[in-house]
């Protein structure tokens, strides 16, 4: 399972995401803001599938490494937590990412 939590510059909460698939091995590791607000959230699963999507849609990913192998995410929200999209990569191994980092583009 993934979350990710927002606060103001006093520390006041202001939203709270989770999303995720069945594994106990799916991790977030990195988590970025660009220059326009837009947040980035890059891990990796073993599910065998996991809903992206924190909302009321659904955005599945398959795992391509099922079997005890990792995939890797890179996910996207709005500055309001709003889940913009989420591409998903690997092959049969351990495919790993720790973090990322945007460009001033947003990419």
């Amino acid at each position: 399972m993934f979350f990710l939590t927002s606060f103001d510059a006093e520390g006041n909460f202001r939203w709270a995401r989770t999303w995720g698939g069945y594994g106990d091995s799916d991790m977030g590791y990195g988590v970025a803001l660009d220059n326009q607000g837009f947040v980035y959230v890059s891990g990796m699963f073993n599910s065998e599938s996991v809903d992206f999507d924190p909302g009321e849609g659904s955005d599945i990913h398959e795992n391509n490494g099922t079997g005890g192998g990792y995939d890797c995410f890179l996910s996207k929200f709005d500055i309001n937590g709003n889940f913009q999209w989420a591409v998903t990569w690997g092959d049969q191994g351990q495919d790993m990412v720790w973090v990322s980092t945007p460009t001033h583009q947003g990419r």
